[in-house]
């Protein structure tokens, strides 16, 4: 069968193409282009005239340079370095397409492209908050919640006062002196129980086979932060609605740190990958990941929980000194009660953490002996 000669209008490449051979390029759309370096090709014949053309023009090409170095720049050399740049933005394009091109084409051949691009993305988006970050973060929430708590420890005897003067029940009085205190003390131990949180990733190292869990359930935890983009949304298309707006934000947040937690585990959690992991380990692991990734949420549960909660309490309690109706001190009674049990969370959840580690070690222990 018949073949031709190419000619690349770039690199000078020639290459002789058979008849399949130009019938397959033309089903890849690769017909015209370089395989060198992707630029446009002409048949040699075309690029012979071009170069002869080329040859006759560069005598009148160097004078006109010439006359433009000695006066300055004439139109012609404008012209001539407009089209100049006209060429190589062309074959810039040129190779860019073929390239588009040859990506796509491999697109096409791999049936998980995909799920490729979703684990491309998730990467990402998740490197986005660095581990320094996170801990810089952390540590601020921390302190917002203990401002927090400053706060509401004088709210309390205040409202306890006003309200003990009004009904003329002392007893509320020594009420609102006793909830500062008990905030107080809730204070302290929160202080002791971020101290004793350190530890316990930092001692615990946790086996996985491989990062392929994790991330699964950190993909999982991203669709719930996009869920809280629609909840929140949706609450104000539909006029402000408080709740779903409220959950929505809490949705997009712990789903978004969590996922950066998961997908950066081995830094984050202390986890460490090893393809030998039994399945056994590899349920333990998932637990002790499960428990860890709660742990380094903590100190935004208990901080933007405290913040809220703060917020909430200054309008409820104007609301209830001037109108006096007991909803607004049914309202401020649920929200103390609320922002007592965040301030007291931390050392809750340690007790607990004490008692999934119990249980952690326990199955430690018999997939120890299975194995002897």
């Amino acid at each position: 069968m018949a073949s031709e000669k190419f000619t690349c209008e770039n690199c000078g490449f020639e290459e002789e193409l058979s008849a399949a051979q130009i019938d397959e390029r033309k089903t890849l759309g690769l017909y015209a282009t370089c395989s060198k370096c992707g630029g446009g090709m002409t048949e040699a014949s075309t690029a012979a005239k071009g170069k002869k053309t080329t040859g006759k023009a560069k005598p009148a090409e160097a004078d006109v340079t010439a006359e433009a170095g000695e006066t300055g720049q004439t139109a012609e050399g404008e012209k001539s370095k407009g089209d100049a740049a006209m060429d190589s933005a062309k074959q810039a394009a040129e190779a860019a397409r073929a390239k588009l091109k040859e990506a796509f084409s491999a697109g096409r051949k791999d049936p998980i492209f995909i799920a490729n691009l979703i684990d491309t993305g998730l990467k990402k988006v998740t490197s986005l908050l660095c581990p320094d970050c996170f801990d810089k973060n952390a540590s601020r929430a921390i302190t917002l919640g203990h401002y927090a708590i400053l706060l509401l420890a004088l709210l309390c005897p205040i409202m306890g006062l006003i309200i003990g003067i009004r009904t003329n029940i002392s007893q509320i009085i020594l009420s609102g002196f006793g909830g500062a205190v008990l905030l107080l003390f809730a204070q302290y131990l929160a202080v002791k129980s971020f101290s004793l949180f350190d530890g316990i990733i930092a001692n615990h190292q946790t086996r996985l086979s491989g990062p392929a869990l994790v991330e699964i359930v950190a993909t999982l935890n991203i669709l719930a932060a996009i869920g809280g983009i629609i909840m929140i949304v949706t609450g104000i298309m539909d006029g402000f609605a408080t709740s779903m707006i409220a959950g929505g934000v809490l949705c997009l947040l712990f789903g978004y740190l969590s996922a950066v937690l998961l997908m950066q585990a081995d830094k984050q959690l202390n986890v460490e990958y090893d393809p030998e992991t039994s399945l056994g380990e590899q349920f333990i692991g998932i637990i002790s990941v499960s428990v860890k990734t709660a742990v380094r949420l903590m100190p935004f549960i208990f901080g933007l929980g405290l913040a809220v909660v703060t917020v909430l309490c200054i309008p409820a309690a104007i609301t209830f000194l001037i109108k006096g109706s007991g909803q607004g001190m049914a309202e401020l009674m649920g929200l103390f009660s609320a922002a007592v049990t965040l301030a007291f969370w931390p050392i809750m959840f340690y007790m607990l953490l004490m008692l999934v580690y119990l249980f952690i070690d326990l199955l430690k222990a018999i997939l120890s002996l299975a194995k002897k």
